[in-house]
């Protein structure tokens, strides 16, 4: 009997491993800290470059539970989203509608303390070895 019970440990301990390889091991937990909370759009960047500052631009607020709410996309309010390790498609925001909704992708330039520095809205994932010349600053509210 005492042969079966390593055995069985073995099973048990490969179960384990097998039902943790979800989407759960691609999200960049680190980078989810640093990102929620309440942002602003304050400036955005194009291609030229050309820098537009935006005193009232639009709000979003990530929350720890994996929900957000915006006033960026008429209409879709609120949604879900995910921050993954994937180079380059590592904001998912999932906007939702009473009928339908709409995914987007935001790419994290780079985070600090005070502000979040997003490039591209696609409602496609971007190739990796597409790059972007225009961005969006947002500045962390209270």
């Amino acid at each position: 009997m005492k042969k079966i019970t390593p055995a069985l440990q073995l099973i048990f301990i490969t179960l384990l491993f097998i039902g943790c390889t979800s989407n759960e091991a691609n999200v960049d937990n680190a980078l989810l800290a640093q990102v929620q909370g309440k942002w602003k759009l304050t400036q955005y960047v194009n291609d030229t470059p050309l820098i537009v500052n935006y005193p009232n631009g639009y709000t979003m607020e990530l929350k720890s539970d994996g929900t957000f709410t915006s006033d960026e996309e008429g209409g879709y309010s609120n949604g879900t989203y995910t921050v993954l390790k994937s180079p380059g498609k590592n904001l998912r925001l999932v906007f939702l509608k009473q009928w339908s909704s709409k995914v987007v992708y935001k790419y994290i330039n780079s985070v600090t303390a005070n502000n979040l520095y997003l490039q591209a809205s696609n409602p496609d994932p971007t190739p990796d070895d597409v790059g972007f010349f225009e961005g969006y600053t947002l500045t962390r509210i209270p």
